[in-house]
């Protein structure tokens, strides 16, 4: 897991699927005032086959499905 302190910015964004399709990651934003843990990183790989939500400031927001 990746954790990102307030202010700093994944420095994995560029090559990141769930930034760089829409550019929407949260964990991307440098103005961010939040803690984001990506769970998306786990040993110096990006996991792919995933879900990031826009409106996700931690990176932990999870999906509901009814």
């Amino acid at each position: 897991m990746l954790v990102l302190k307030e202010g700093e910015a994944c420095p994995h964004s560029a090559r990141c699927p769930y930034h760089s399709a829409m550019n929407e990651c949260y964990g991307a934003r440098s103005d961010r005032e939040t803690v984001f843990r990506c769970s998306h990183y786990v040993n110096g790989q990006i996991l792919e086959g995933g879900v990031r939500l826009p409106q996700d400031k931690t990176g932990q927001m999870q999906v509901l499905v009814d």
